[in-house]
């Protein structure tokens, strides 16, 4: 912990000497940013830690928090330093620039990307923040709805081709992430019960214009300028880091159509101690896809009435608040499941369309037929006529399960315990089974 908050806070106290002192300290957070950073990383560092099990990133939450701040008070003290009166020298300026510029890219990218995976409202509008401050707000969209889902496939914007420049991926992955982001959001919203209040790419948009009136007080035409070429750099260092991390790399497609679940074959890896550290482990993407484990968990009750439901429900909410994973709760009880009532939702149709229909099964269908409870549960349920009969072979519910574990970190299946004796391979594979009696 103590090394991550040295190297990633350290350059914003040198840009504030800049500032504060002019001089040659305007010049030492680039220098801090570049060469010694590359030569502290030639050096075999005392940091060779791995992040733990299921995360990319160990630090406490306190410490992405002051970060987060830190970028939102530091970016217009630099436009005022570069754009505005500061008394510095064009030089000093440049040096102002670039150096921060570096850091906005390389600290506050995967910042502002660890907070959008907190399941805390603070923690995640902070993020937003973050990003809407380097005008690409839509990142936080686009990153969760679309690159979890489709990551080294023709499906995924951020991902490279391979024989693509870098110029050419810019300009694709920037408008496709935004455009296939804004459409992810808005079946999300199709799907919620009861309206999901103001549309996410509102506040991107808004957040965005905001900084630039921002900017604009702070030193006119000139500041805007700035502001915006700060952003640019640093949303170059992200796509940069998205075209490197997935060039080339294209997940197979099995005999059913569907891709293979991620893997860490699928990202490339940059172990480099100190950088690493900087940039909160974001460049060891790999070794954090290898070590996210998916757990699926059954709940079966002994006899009627004994609260399994609301054991599983249970389960699942509190694996997504306190264990900070994506769940997905699957209720089998299709004619009287009651986890979506359970918290407050519409069951929907996706199961029953899937039981009626079970060739429409892929991540597509997942992400259309699961309502949200939030962002970090989703709920595939149903509440068919009593008339209705249940007829599948069990093949349905196989495919549900596979394709749930691929779109989410951990899946819960409430099994009314009829289905476990019909259709006994739905306990293939579980990790832990809770018997509820």
């Amino acid at each position: 912990m103590a090394l991550f908050a040295l190297a990633s806070v350290s350059p914003l106290v040198l840009f504030g000497l800049g500032l504060w002192a002019g001089g040659a300290w305007a010049f030492v957070g680039l220098f801090y940013m570049t060469a010694l950073a590359a030569v502290l990383d030639r050096i075999k560092g005392p940091f060779m830690g791995d992040a733990p099990e299921g995360a990319e990133f160990p630090a406490a939450d306190g410490l992405l928090f002051g970060l987060a701040c830190g970028h939102l008070i530091a970016l217009p003290l630099i436009v005022w330093g570069i754009a505005g009166d500061s008394g510095l020298g064009g030089w000093q300026r440049a040096a102002l620039f670039l150096g921060a510029g570096l850091w906005f890219g390389q600290v506050s990218n995967p910042m502002a990307h660890e907070l959008i995976h907190r399941g805390q409202r603070v923690l995640y509008g902070l993020g937003v923040a973050v990003y809407a401050s380097l005008l690409f707000g839509h990142h936080a969209s686009a990153h969760r709805l679309v690159h979890h889902r489709h990551a080294a496939s023709a499906d995924d914007p951020n991902s490279a081709r391979s024989g693509e420049g870098f110029y050419r991926f810019f300009l694709r992955a920037w408008g496709g992430s935004f455009a296939k982001g804004f459409a992810e959001e808005n079946a999300l919203r199709a799907r919620s019960q009861g309206g999901r209040g103001v549309h996410p790419y509102a506040v991107y948009v808004g957040g965005a214009v905001a900084a630039l009136v921002l900017a604009y007080a702070i030193a006119g035409a000139l500041g805007v300028l700035v502001w915006g070429g700060l952003a640019l750099h640093a949303q170059v260092q992200l796509m940069l880091s998205d075209y490197v991390q997935h060039y080339g790399l294209t997940r197979a497609r099995r005999e059913d159509g569907r891709l293979e679940p991620v893997g860490p074959r699928h990202s490339w890896n940059a172990p480099q101690w100190f950088s690493s550290a900087m940039m909160l482990n974001a460049p060891r993407h790999a070794e954090a896809a290898e070590k996210v484990r998916h757990s699926v968990t059954a709940v079966l009750g002994t006899r009627g009435g004994c609260g399994a439901s609301t054991i599983a429900t249970s389960i699942a909410w509190q694996m997504g608040q306190q264990g900070q994973r994506d769940v997905g709760l699957l209720d089998l009880d299709v004619h009287f499941g009651t986890g979506a009532l359970a918290l407050d939702l519409e069951p929907g149709r996706g199961l029953i369309d899937a039981i009626d229909n079970p060739a429409r099964i892929d991540g597509l269908f997942i992400e259309r037929a699961m309502v949200r409870a939030n962002d970090r549960l989703a709920i595939l349920s149903s509440e068919a006529p009593i008339n209705q009969p249940l007829l599948s072979d069990g093949g349905t519910f196989f495919l549900l399960r596979e394709e749930i574990n691929a779109a989410f970190e951990s899946t819960v299946i409430d099994l009314p315990r009829h289905m476990m004796i019909t259709y006994p391979h739905m306990l293939q594979d579980v990790d832990q089974v809770v018997l509820v009696t």
